[in-house]
């Protein structure tokens, strides 16, 4: 090992079952080497989960198909995007739609909160800090993310009615 090269860090079990990577091996290979290097900030959130509330996936932000260092964990209960220490969340219960844009070199999913639709105009820039977006490397994933959070809606329904 040179000097400048280090050990990986070794990705917690928990969190290795949940992650889902890259559209290629190399890039989910790198994915879980970025998670291993902060998952400090993922192991916050999942450690002082509340009653009932699981870890149902966790998503690595992706540009043009390349991993990065921002997070999505998505449990039964809420979506978080983590970046570094920063943490936006919304509760299921509070989320509006669940939006996937497909670009050229990228593909977002969009999460936004009822509050984002219903307290703010439009063309109100304050309505984006109640707005999870998140690039993903390929339409599955997209759709992974879409589906677990409207699977916890439906729960959410059920144990409403």
């Amino acid at each position: 090992m040179g000097i400048f090269n280090s050990a990986p860090a070794r990705v917690d079990p928990s969190l290795e079952d949940i992650f889902i990577g890259g559209c290629a091996e190399k890039h989910r290979d790198k994915g879980l080497s970025i998670l291993g290097k902060k998952q400090r900030y993922v192991l916050a959130i999942t450690s002082a989960l509340r009653p009932g509330e699981e870890p149902v996936l966790l998503a690595i932000a992706s540009s043009a198909g390349k991993p990065h260092g921002d997070f999505l964990l998505v449990t039964n209960q809420r979506s978080a995007e983590i970046s570094g220490s920063y943490v936006k969340e919304i509760e299921h219960g509070e989320v509006a739609e669940v939006e996937i844009i497909a670009g050229e070199f990228k593909i977002s999913v969009f999460i936004h909160s009822q509050t984002s639709r219903l307290d703010y105009n439009p063309n109100d820039n304050r309505r984006f800090d109640h707005i999870i977006m998140h690039n993903v490397a390929t339409p599955r994933q997209a759709s992974q993310i879409r589906e677990a959070i409207e699977r916890s809606l439906d729960e959410l329904r059920v144990t409403r009615s």
